[in-house]
């Protein structure tokens, strides 16, 4: 297994096509599972609670706001590959915007603006702690993210997951992970060689980009054109299989990484079930009480 490891991550070093490398999907030694959807929704709306009550005990409003997952869509990594998708949203620029006035309509967000600045900073320290000090993380990729352990959101993570320092270890992993898997994903031959086929389609349909990205751009650069772009695109990543190759290499890399570092992998699999436990009584419980 080791020696195949090995052989996985040379290979993806060099950007050369990466054969039987996790392509049996076997999750990492002690990985319990992914969290759901409804589990995951679950997890943050019990944070919510939990961060609320933390707060209201240090003398601050907060507001709970179901959680609301990512819009299909923001899950277009490589290349837009829904037809249908792209005829209602284009790129997405509509959903964009839906987003930004939901972040100017936070009441958390409008009652800190509200606040003068010693106040403000005052609930900043209670939600964050007063500095990124107490918690560090040593990112796959080299770097180190620091957190404080104090504040309500600390506070809030420590009750679902346990140990926080652990969680913190892991939730930062599996976001670098991700970034991580994305570059190889696109440094492979087998992702090169389908995106020049992908690239060709465009252009014999009159939208000559080498990559999404110019497409997005150009989109962004001409808004009335969006749709036509997104469509076109997207049309293509189906004719070209560049959307299933894309797909299929990026769940090759993300169990290549996930067995490279399946020690935090296993633990934090494990605290994200144990949060989702948690989760379901903490959400009872204030049921309960709101009902009561």
């Amino acid at each position: 297994m080791v020696a195949m490891l090995l052989r996985c991550l040379v290979a993806a070093l060099i950007g050369a096509t990466v054969v039987a490398c996790g392509t049996d999907r076997t999750p990492p030694s002690g990985y319990a599972r992914d969290l759901t959807p409804a589990e995951k929704a679950s997890v943050e709306d019990a944070k919510s609670v939990l961060i609320r009550d933390c707060m209201n005990r240090r003398g601050f409003p907060y507001w709970i706001r179901p959680y609301a997952t990512a819009p299909k869509g923001w899950n277009f990594p490589y290349v837009v590959d829904d037809v249908a998708w792209a005829h209602r949203h284009g790129y997405g620029s509509d959903i964009q915007r839906l987003l930004d006035e939901r972040r100017r309509n936070d009441p958390n967000q409008r009652y800190l603006a509200s606040l003068p600045a010693t106040r403000k900073a005052a609930a900043l320290t209670a939600i964050n702690g007063r500095q990124s000090v107490g918690l560090s993380a040593r990112l796959p990729s080299g770097g180190l993210v620091r957190r404080s352990r104090l504040g309500c959101r600390a506070e809030a993570d420590r009750r679902l997951y346990g140990d926080l320092g652990t969680w913190f270890q892991f939730d930062t992993t599996e976001t670098d992970l991700a970034a991580m898997r994305r570059v190889e994903v696109q440094r492979d031959s087998e992702f090169k060689a389908a995106l020049l086929h992908w690239a060709a389609c465009m252009r014999s349909s009159g939208s000559p980009y080498a990559t999404p990205m110019q497409a997005h751009n150009a989109a962004q650069l001409a808004p009335s054109n969006e749709i036509h772009l997104a469509v076109t695109e997207a049309t293509c990543a189906d004719r070209t299989d560049f959307a299933a190759t894309a797909h299929r290499l990026d769940l090759r890399y993300r169990d290549v990484l996930r067995q490279q570092h399946h020690t935090v992998e296993a633990l934090g699999s494990r605290m994200q079930l144990r949060a989702a436990t948690h989760a379901r009584s903490i959400l009872s419980h204030h049921q309960m009480i709101g009902e009561s």
